[in-house]
Order: C-alpha cells, then structure tokens, then sequence
C-alpha cells in the first residue's frame, strides 16, 4: 500500500505547475519572490540581451550555484560567454564570469571578471 500511495504523491507531483520566481531582464542581482527552500528545483531561462540565442538550465534549489552559458558566432569568432550565479535563500548573485574569443583566423583570448554578458529573463520554481 505504501509503493501504491507513493506512486499517487509522484503522479500528482508531476501535474503541479511552476511558481514564477522571476521575470524580467537583467545581468545582475535577481531577488526571487519566494525563498529557494521552498522548492525541488528551479529553471533558469536565459540568453544574451538581444534574445537572439536563449537557453534554460535547471538546477537544484538547494545548490550553491549554477553556471550558465551562452555560445554566439560572428565572422571569425566563437565567443564562448560564461556566468556563474551564486544561489542563496530569495537572492541570486553574480559571482565569476568569463567571456572566451576563439579567433579563428589568428588567435584566441580570454577575459575574466565580474561582468556578465549574460541575461537571465525568467526564474520557475518547481515543488
């Protein structure tokens, strides 16, 4: 009886819909309007500013942090865009950053720092 009530609990849990966290755009520090302990996981959808090229990744609510990527092609190029996001209780926060110019013609460089080039539009909470 139990495995038939624990099976009942997964199925309902699957049709329970996420909680937005967040909306909006930015690069920076992202408050969330429920606290991350309230929740399994959360998804990240995210891109660079002008929205050409967006992903999401999902994480547990009760990592430390999660990374985020965002690979964009220009003649020549391959930039190669990395933030990491601290997570703490209602809070997002940048921590370290990265932006990777592969240069296919000459060479390649890369830049650390605090800045993201990274936009984080929507937050979904999931029970």
């Amino acid at each position: 009886r139990d495995a038939e009530l624990q099976a009942e609990w997964e199925k309902a849990a699957q049709n329970i819909p996420p909680v937005v966290l967040f909306t909006g755009e930015t690069s920076g520090t992202i408050t969330l309007n429920d606290d991350l302990s309230n929740y399994s996981y959360i998804e990240i959808f995210y891109g660079n500013q002008d929205k050409t090229l967006c992903n999401s990744t999902k994480a547990q609510a009760d990592s430390s942090s999660v990374t985020l990527v965002v690979h964009v092609t220009t003649e020549g190029h391959l930039w190669i865009n990395t933030t990491e996001l601290l997570l703490n209780t209602n809070k997002l926060t940048v921590g370290r950053c990265g932006a990777n110019d592969i240069n296919t013609y000459s060479h390649a460089s890369v830049s650390a720092g605090t800045t993201s080039y990274i936009y984080v539009f929507k937050i979904l909470g999931y029970k």
